[in-house]
């Protein structure tokens, strides 16, 4: 089952499998950059320490 979140101003959905290596979020209309920018729905696969994690991650098209 999926909880809903919102996250930066952005509405998702957190999706938890059971994998060992992550989780799943789901962004249905993320919008990034330009406002006139067409949101997009995208999925995004974590790593299980990514809220506690030093690390950033960053999306392909920054």
């Amino acid at each position: 089952m999926a909880e809903q979140f919102t996250k930066g101003g952005q509405e998702g959905w957190f999706y938890d499998r059971g994998y060992w290596g992550g989780f799943f979020h789901t962004y249905d209309n993320l919008q990034v950059g330009r406002e006139w920018d067409k949101p997009r729905k995208v999925h995004i696969f974590l790593p299980r320490n990514y809220e506690i994690s030093q690390e950033h991650f960053h999306f392909g098209w920054e």
